[in-house]
């Protein structure tokens, strides 16, 4: 019956009485296992995203050397023109030394007096490959390049191609007065020709030189070409310096690089 019933459930309840606060006890061994796991897992995400970020760095420092290779291959190149260039320009000027002094060589003809007075003040600089490492300042990756000392040492080259370019846009200053000096020397056409960056004298047959001993006599007493050149000699020998400075730390840098390639 149910009276019945009732009877032995309160039994039942005070035989094995309960408490509303009991609880199951916890899994730990199962929840620690799962934390390591989650741990692990974090751990090895991290991991395999500075594999990959390691992977593409190194990536970015070997494409970067091999294009500061080649630019600085090619800046050697036309380094090595400008050198040549600035020997003959100085020979130029030291044509018109002997000129001046009357010591010139009864060998030399008035073309080539010609071509010495216009070469003499005659600059050039080339323009020197440098976007490869104007990139890598730029974007913050120096660090990519993980030779400092060498690193160190390409930007002092490419600070040595910067005082050149500052060098050419002074070098005016000092070679206007002996180009104002030498003008009034030569025929108009003569002179333009001897000025024309792409034009010497030897390659224009239609123009009548000057008489050679009258030319070397003028120069012998022009004060103004007296007075001027000297500068024109110590910004060729300067030119030639830094011209020569920057060579030589091109040499030391290429086979460095070299060697860093053919390590990896």
């Amino acid at each position: 019956t149910y009276s019945d019933a009732a009877a032995r459930s309160r039994v039942h309840q005070a035989e094995h009485p309960t408490s509303p606060l009991k609880k199951s006890p916890l899994p730990f061994k199962r929840l620690f296992a799962e934390g390591v796991v989650i741990v692990a897992g974090v751990l090895l995400a991290l991991a395999a995203d500075g594999w990959m970020e390691e992977r593409e760095e190194r990536r970015l420092e070997d494409s970067y050397w091999a294009e500061l290779r080649a630019d600085l291959v090619q800046a050697d190149s036309l380094l090595e023109v400008a050198a040549q260039f600035a020997s003959d320009r100085q020979d130029g000027a030291l044509l018109v030394l002997d000129a001046v002094q009357g010591t010139l060589s009864d060998t030399v003809s008035a073309k080539a007096l010609v071509y010495g007075m216009s070469m003499g003040n005659a600059l050039y600089i080339p323009p020197v490959p440098e976007d490869t490492w104007n990139e890598i300042v730029s974007e913050g990756r120096l660090h990519l390049l993980r030779d400092p000392p060498l690193r160190r040492d390409i930007a002092a080259f490419y600070r040595g191609v910067e005082l050149l370019r500052e060098f050419n846009q002074e070098w005016l200053t000092y070679v206007l007065p002996y180009r104002r000096a030498m003008a009034p020397l030569l025929p108009p056409d003569v002179y333009a020709a001897s000025i024309a960056s792409s034009l010497y004298p030897d390659e224009v047959e239609s123009l009548e030189w000057p008489d050679r001993d009258e030319l070397a006599e003028a120069l012998r007493n022009d004060d103004p070409v007296r007075g001027s050149l000297g500068d024109v000699l110590n910004v060729n020998l300067a030119a030639q310096r830094e011209i020569d400075t920057r060579r030589v730390l091109l040499q030391d840098l290429l086979p460095r690089i070299d060697a860093i390639e053919g390590s990896e």
